[in-house]
């Protein structure tokens, strides 16, 4: 999926007030081997009240990408 296809999806959830999550790893297009434990990634987040937070950190590992299928596609 495109990025800009992917921040409509977020944008559209987080207005019908819902809680979303997403992580942008610069130049990663869906190459796990470069998004997984990559040196910087950015990842917004809103919960269902409306408040965002933005953070910079490390590329997710393998046990947070199973953490979040477990919790939102199970």
């Amino acid at each position: 999926v495109p990025f800009n296809q992917t921040q409509l999806l977020y944008d559209a959830t987080t207005a019908a007030g819902n809680e979303a999550r997403l992580t942008f790893v610069p130049g990663a297009d869906h190459s796990w081997a470069v998004i997984i434990g990559a040196a910087e990634a950015t990842t917004w987040a809103t919960t269902r009240s409306g408040d965002e937070r933005v953070a910079v950190s490390p590329g997710p590992t393998w046990d947070e990408i199973e953490e979040f299928i477990r919790a939102n596609l199970w």
